[in-house]
């Protein structure tokens, strides 16, 4: 069923009023790491086809681009693409095209449309990021059947839903508001009202104790949260079934490790253990979403088109004849490199921040790190890292040993999108 006018018009009207998010537009996305993870169309490709395949002359969507923070990270992210904008609300489209001007983006074109209009548009798109938009739509499927016809057979959705179970308690505050008759009124008058109620609810109660001071105080994330017109929240299974109905099948979730049932456990029971190696992915993320409600907000993932890829594991064959490629979004990163650099020269590991691994942080052994900086100068062949490793190693350690030690640790980051194997002419 499609949006009714009257819903779409309140949305509309919403984000007229209230640009989101509310960032100044100067502000730089090159060190925002997670946002740019999420809409690399190189690293989305690479976990789809186990193939290293370069931005450069493709052309990608932001549907419901918002005031164009979102715009600014895939631009940022994807520095050899056409990108093209769209929003229901003209005043965030202004914002956006606003946005990329100043951060110097020209290869890009601005409308203001419905999600259902798009193909008039006449594109068909590499990479889309629809990202906080479907579950504020009257028919969620409606809008994700929309923008799957304009993906391109090969192309990849990065897009997400509310989660049920992680949303549940501000859905709750929502309805609270909405029989206090918040909803109704206009936005100063409600937003100066939901805040002086927060103030004084006592510190105990949930819809309080989550939300920081900073956070009642602004009003963009006070409207976008306890005041959202059309919020909704699914759960995995839900989410599943939308994209069949869509045909469209999930590529992974992006920040899959982070919904590895083995960390909610000091020790799986071997009866969990036994049972759950007969279970699908999705009802292992479904197992999780039961046990650990409350760990995510979003379901977050990059879809395709049904069917349109298969990938089988590396051999090890193919990791003794392969070349390795650092992720693009570390080798344009300055201040990873320094980070590197310093390690290397102390003779340190190296902690960082990393959106692909569990906890997004990733830890690299102090023998590992000069051969990151390796990669970080150019791909490089398992072979001469390998030769690099014994080398460090004072060749104290058998060549065989180096060699399988090397293969095991990439092949552990590499499931992270940190490295990523290739033939050495990728790009």
């Amino acid at each position: 069923m499609p949006s009714s006018p009257d819903h779409q018009a309140q949305v509309r009207d919403f984000y007229e009023e209230i640009p989101y998010p509310n960032a100044p537009i100067p502000d730089s996305v090159r060190n925002n790491l997670d946002g740019l993870f999420k809409v690399n169309y190189t690293t989305a490709q690479y976990l789809r086809t186990h193939q290293i395949q370069d931005n450069e002359g493709t052309v990608m969507l932001n549907a419901g681009c918002g005031s164009g923070y979102e715009t600014l990270l895939l631009a940022e992210s994807n520095p050899g693409a056409k990108i093209i904008a769209m929003d229901i609300s003209r005043e965030s489209v202004k914002l956006t095209e606003q946005r990329l001007r100043y951060h110097g983006f020209t290869n890009a074109e601005y409308y203001v449309l419905d999600l259902r209009e798009l193909p008039s548009l006449g594109y068909e798109y590499d990479f889309i990021t629809c990202n906080d938009v479907l579950y504020l739509l009257d028919d969620p499927l409606d809008g994700l059947k929309s923008v799957a016809k304009v993906l391109k057979s090969d192309g990849i959705l990065r897009t997400n839903f509310h989660h049920i179970y992680g949303r549940r308690q501000m859905l709750e505050a929502q309805e609270v508001f909405r029989l206090l008759g918040q909803f109704d009124l206009p936005k100063p008058v409600a937003m100066e009202n939901v805040r002086n109620f927060l103030e004084a609810l006592q510190p105990t109660i949930p819809a309080k104790s989550s939300y920081s001071q900073a956070n009642i105080k602004d009003n963009a994330i006070l409207a976008n949260n306890f005041l959202l017109y059309g919020d909704k929240g699914y759960s995995i299974l839900e989410v599943s079934e939308m994209l069949k109905q869509a045909k469209l099948g999930i590529v992974n979730l992006v920040d899959l490790p982070s919904w590895n049932l083995e960390d909610l456990f000091t020790e799986m029971p071997s009866f969990v253990a036994d049972k759950i190696r007969s279970f699908s992915q999705l009802e292992q993320l479904h197992l999780f979403e039961l046990l650990a409600p409350n760990r995510h907000r979003l379901i977050d993932f990059w879809a395709e088109q049904s069917g349109s890829s298969f990938v089988l594991p590396w051999s090890e064959e193919d990791w003794q004849s392969a070349t390795l490629y650092l992720n693009p979004l570390l080798m344009d990163n300055t201040s990873f490199r320094g980070f590197v650099d310093k390690a290397v020269q102390k003779k340190e590991s190296l902690n960082f921040t990393w959106p692909g691994s569990p906890s997004k942080k990733l830890d690299i052994p102090v023998e590992r790190v000069p051969l990151i900086q390796t990669l970080l100068e150019a791909p490089t062949s398992v072979g001469d890292l390998t030769e690099q490793a014994y080398d460090l190693a004072r060749r104290r350690q058998p060549r065989e040993e180096i060699a399988e030690d090397v293969m095991i640790y990439f092949d552990a980051i590499e499931d992270f999108a940190l490295v990523m194997l290739g033939s050495g002419d990728d790009f």
